[in-house]
């Protein structure tokens, strides 16, 4: 396979500078997923049933960063969007929102604040 096949990006009119920045983003968004993949599963879990659904189409809509929110003595936000399905061959239900405050504090402690899901239409 070629790295454009691999990729998926069509490199023909595309600068080293922005296709290597999009490849940095992918390995940065792929990293924040494998940190929240417990705490997402979680989440569904919580909403949906136990082993009900899970997940694909990952990706990072906002970060905040700040010093101070309820309990947490500094805090960084970050929300999340995914699509929800249940058995491989079964089109996604939800497309979902989820926010979660993330405390810089030790022990690292990962708190849902909100989870938005709307219906996906076929």
């Amino acid at each position: 396979m070629t790295f454009n096949q691999l990729s998926g990006i069509n490199t023909t009119n595309v600068s080293t500078n922005y296709l290597n920045q999009h490849i940095e983003q992918k390995y940065y968004e792929k990293a924040i997923e494998y940190f929240l993949f417990e705490n997402i599963c979680k989440s569904i879990d919580n909403n949906y049933g136990i082993n009900q659904r899970t997940f694909w189409k990952f990706e990072i809509m906002d970060i905040e960063f700040g010093t101070d929110t309820s309990d947490f003595s500094g805090f960084n936000r970050i929300t999340v969007q995914f699509e929800t399905f249940k058995g491989a061959h079964n089109p996604p239900f939800d497309l979902n929102t989820v926010t979660y405050e993330i405390s810089d504090i030790q022990p690292l402690i990962v708190r849902e604040v909100r989870f938005e899901h709307s219906p996906l239409r076929h």
